[in-house]
């Protein structure tokens, strides 16, 4: 189970949660019907590489327009290897926005878009950026949606994954679906509620969408409507990180329950 936290004194309160996991780490296994089984270690890519910046033309031609879908080119990109990649580490932005509320989805190329599953949300009043892992296609390739508004995207990667051959290594990464455990909007997997002012809410991972026996996993958290602006904290009962994506730990006290 996770914990999100407020790790601020000022008084706030959030009018939507969106939590969606990405990855798992650390798995003995993983039973998601969709899932890459394959996993491995996480190779550095350093300074980080622009793939795609639709400013200059770079990967894709033009700025993405309102629903629309553009295919992108990652295997053999950026340093990344032209095979033996389940998944890669990305940097995204998104600039030059026209609509005032806005977000992008991710997924590997050639398999079902996973809706919904927002990586990065923005509108025009700033460009935005956000950290994602994402799972590649079969052919190299990754998928983004562009939901209203046209916007200039700069994707920079900064690692990859290697493939473990067929097996789920423990310790290792796995690549599922992206799927929304939690969206206080609607009531799924948390009540339809507000999170109060230095209120905590808590998250149950192990055993949903058939993610099992993880040691961490990688969501990105959403608070598109917050009442005063705030920093939120995803912790396991015994760590804190701070990040709009991150890699959190999952509390095995609490696991299944």
């Amino acid at each position: 189970m996770l914990l999100a936290r407020h790790t601020r004194h000022r008084r706030v309160s959030w009018a939507v949660v969106f939590f969606t996991v990405f990855a798992c780490f650390g798995l003995a296994s993983s039973t998601q019907a969709s899932a890459t089984t394959a996993s491995g270690d996480f190779s550095a890519i350093s300074p980080s590489a622009t793939i795609v910046d639709t400013r200059s033309g770079l990967g894709v031609s033009t700025a993405l327009g309102a629903a629309s879908t553009n295919v992108i080119q990652v295997l053999g990109e950026g340093g990344v290897p032209s095979s033996g990649v389940p998944a890669v580490s990305l940097d995204i932005t998104a600039a030059n926005a026209t609509s005032s509320g806005s977000y992008l989805e991710l997924w590997p190329d050639g398999t079902t878009r996973p809706y919904p599953a927002s990586a990065i949300d923005f509108s025009s009043s700033a460009d935005v950026s956000n950290s994602a892992i994402v799972a590649v296609g079969s052919d190299g390739k990754i998928d983004v949606s562009n939901s209203s508004g046209t916007a200039d995207l700069i994707v920079n990667v900064n690692g990859y994954f290697t493939s473990d051959g067929d097996a789920t290594s423990p310790g290792g990464y796995v690549p599922v679906t992206p799927s929304r455990l939690v969206d206080t909007r609607n009531g799924t997997g948390a009540p339809q509620a507000q999170i109060a002012p230095g209120g905590t809410l808590n998250v149950q991972i192990d055993g949903v969408d058939g993610i099992t026996d993880e040691g961490s996993v990688y969501a990105n958290i959403t608070v598109p409507s917050p009442v005063v602006p705030e920093a939120s904290t995803p912790t396991p009962p015994e760590d804190r990180q701070v990040s709009p994506s991150l890699t959190t730990r999952v509390s095995p006290r609490r696991r299944g329950r």
